[in-house]
């Protein structure tokens, strides 16, 4: 009986090699749901503390100069667990009408990491004699992603691995918009204009979010309170080859 270089003979040895394919194919599927897990769980600090993360539009609404940093792990537990760094420094003029930013961000999940690196330029538009606001927000920048072939558990001869890698750093870009008026914030944005617009890089699994809309209000503390202040807000995401979040 013929046998292959695995002392198997060689119909075994066709399965054995069916059987592996199988497992390499099923491990590089739930590496990369786990990648589009941590992109449809992003920080929560995008919501609150530095809504510019998720919105160009809100980059310098505030006068000065802000600098911000944020870390999220999840399933610490669990190797090449994802895990996301984001620092942001924004600077709003003295008028309020001007905003910049600069956006860096790094996501790794299982075997796939990704790094942008974007600049903002928003317009703030006063309304009712400074009463209320409508801001205008466009990020551009450069983005970055490959398999890191030290984490791979697999075939490292896989065409697929190297086909995702040579696609090289692209542009990419963001655009947003807000209305604010006292209390009440009235997001929309679109990220990653680039997988917006050029299917050819869209893939066939669950990833990052197509648009972002939400609404909020912030209510003031009041005197004496322990809270200065809270927002309930509401936040709607649509999600490209997943069903739609909805977030509050």
């Amino acid at each position: 009986m013929k046998k292959t270089e695995t002392g198997l003979p060689a119909g075994e040895g066709h399965q054995e090699h069916k059987r592996m394919k199988k497992i390499l194919i099923i491990s590089a599927m739930l590496l990369l749901g786990k990648s589009g897990y941590s992109q449809l769980n992003p920080m929560g600090s995008m919501y609150y503390q530095n809504q510019y993360l998720a919105n160009p539009a809100m980059a310098g609404i505030n006068s000065g100069w802000e600098l911000s940093a944020g870390y999220k792990a999840q399933w610490t537990a669990i190797e090449y667990a994802p895990a996301m760094e984001a620092v942001t420094a924004e600077h709003g003029s003295d008028n309020g009408k001007v905003g910049l930013g600069l956006n860096l961000f790094n996501d790794r999940a299982g075997v796939v990491q990704r790094t942008s690196a974007k600049a903002s330029y928003a317009y703030h538009l006063p309304l009712n004699g400074g009463k209320s606001y409508l801001d205008f927000g466009l990020s551009a920048g450069i983005m970055d992603e490959w398999v890191d072939f030290n984490r791979v558990r697999g075939d490292l001869t896989d065409p697929g691995l190297y086909n995702f890698n040579q696609r090289g750093i692209y542009f990419d870009g963001d655009f947003g918009l807000a209305y604010r008026n006292g209390g009440l914030t009235v997001q929309g944005a679109l990220p990653n204009l680039k997988r917006f617009l050029d299917r050819d890089i869209r893939r066939s699994v669950a990833d990052r979010s197509l648009y972002m809309a939400s609404a909020g209000y912030r209510f003031a503390g009041g005197e004496g309170s322990a809270l200065s202040a809270i927002e309930p807000k509401a936040v709607y995401r649509g999600v490209e080859n997943y069903r739609d979040i909805f977030d509050a």
